[in-house]
C-alpha cells in the first residue's frame, strides 16, 4: 500500500498555503531526441480525477496517477527550488527515459 511522506520544508509550505489536495499527474517532456514521461505535482487536476488514486496523509488529500513509478513504497515529496521557480516536487520517482 501506497503512502506519502512530506519532507519538512514540503509540509511547511503546505500548511502555510492551507492547501487540502494535491495531484501527481504525468506531463510529457521533450528532450533532445527523444521524449519521456515526467510527472508533476499540482493544486488543480488537469484530468479526471476518477482516474486517480486516493491517498491521505493527515488532513491532506493526495491524486496519484497509476502511472507513477516509485522507489520504496512511499511517495517522497519535497519543496525545492529549480532555475529559480521554487514547487513541490517528487524526491523518489522512477523515470523511464
Amino acid at each position: 500500500m501506497l503512502t506519502v511522506t512530506l519532507e519538512k520544508n514540503a509540509k511547511q509550505y503546505i500548511e502555510k498555503n492551507n492547501i487540502t489536495e494535491l495531484y501527481i499527474t504525468p506531463q510529457k517532456r521533450r528532450v533532445c531526441c527523444s521524449s519521456y514521461m515526467d510527472f508533476v505535482i499540482m493544486e488543480k487536476p488537469t484530468e479526471n480525477s476518477a482516474d486517480f488514486i486516493l491517498i491521505k496523509e493527515g488532513s491532506l488529500n493526495c491524486y496519484v496517477t497509476p502511472e507513477l513509478k516509485i522507489k520504496g513504497e512511499s511517495i517522497l515529496i519535497g519543496y525545492g527550488k529549480f532555475m529559480s521557480v521554487k514547487r513541490l516536487i517528487l524526491k523518489n520517482a522512477i523515470y523511464d527515459l
